[in-house]
């Protein structure tokens, strides 16, 4: 088996794909075809290039890790790594097709809840714990109404991120080729009484930006350790074989990161990614837990 090659004046490098020490960094894309995607075609816009790619199943040269640098219009920077190619193809009740979910490697620079108080449930109007909280409505820069009391049949907060939730800052040119990921999404909604344990799930829309549930980064269930949390996941390969790359950045120090999954065993936790990589779980008013930007295109 060859793992090393000799090029570039001789100097040692890598092959991937044969090179077992999992320390892969990453190429900056946009430097690595700057001559396909500053041609004619493509005028410069690497998510046109990279979903013209994706479209025609060509991903010669991409790699996990690899990245796309990314400047919103309220300048944050951000490494958007290739986390998973064709992760999750031909899945879900309509199939999937060719797709590449990216995640950044650092966090948001604003820290945000999982929801207003400790309430980790879904809602009579949207029995999802994901899609009723006010993470969800954040991230994506939407209108609507989360939680805002630890009681069944909670009072309401009337929330609206159509000016400041994280996906309105994206540039048109990304936005424009974003497209929505499904999972089968568990439910945990009782009309009699709160619940700790997911009940029941069904195939959902997780939104344009969402963030990866507990078995998609630790390749099981941990604290989210029911059936519905970890029926429809996989592991991403980014996180595989190694923590370095679950820890996460925000203003050049380590900080723990949300997940999707509602933590089991109460009705008031979420589940984490800790500020050194591990499984975690905190209250879901918790201010001190950012969130990647991760999104899919297809």
């Amino acid at each position: 088996m060859i793992d090393r090659i000799n090029i570039n004046n001789s100097e040692a490098q890598p092959l991937l794909g044969f090179d077992g020490d999992r320390y892969y960094e990453g190429e900056d894309l946009t430097v690595k075809f700057s001559d396909e995607i500053n041609g004619s075609t493509y005028s410069g816009n690497p998510w046109k290039w990279i979903q013209a790619r994706i479209k025609a199943g060509n991903y010669i040269g991409i790699h996990v890790k690899d990245y796309i640098p990314l400047k919103t219009t309220n300048s944050v920077s951000l490494k958007m790594e290739v986390a998973g190619i064709d992760t999750y193809r031909n899945f879900a009740d309509t199939a999937v097709g060719h797709h590449i979910d990216f995640i950044s490697r650092e966090l948001w620079p604003t820290l945000h809840p999982a929801n207003p108080v400790d309430y980790n449930n879904g809602v009579s109007t949207q029995e999802h714990p994901w899609l009723a909280s006010d993470l969800y409505h954040w991230l994506n820069s939407l209108s609507g109404s989360v939680p805002n009391a630890k009681t069944l049949a909670p009072e309401m907060k009337e929330v609206d991120y159509t000016k400041d939730g994280v996906y309105y800052f994206l540039p048109d040119n990304l936005k424009s080729v974003i497209a929505e990921k499904k999972l089968y999404l568990e439910k945990r909604y009782s009309a009699s009484g709160l619940l700790t344990e997911s009940n029941a799930g069904a195939w959902a829309s997780i939104g344009k930006l969402w963030l990866p549930n507990e078995f998609e980064v630790y390749g099981s269930g941990v604290w989210a350790n029911t059936l519905y949390a970890t029926l429809s996941a996989v592991q991403y390969p980014i996180f595989a074989h190694n923590i370095y790359n679950r820890v996460k950045l925000r203003s050049g120090g380590r900080n723990s990161w949300w997940l999707l999954s509602p933590r089991a065993d109460y009705t008031t936790y979420w589940t984490n990614v800790g500020s050194g990589g591990r499984a975690y779980a905190t209250t879901a008013s918790y201010t001190w837990v950012g969130a990647p930007v991760c999104f899919r295109i297809a």
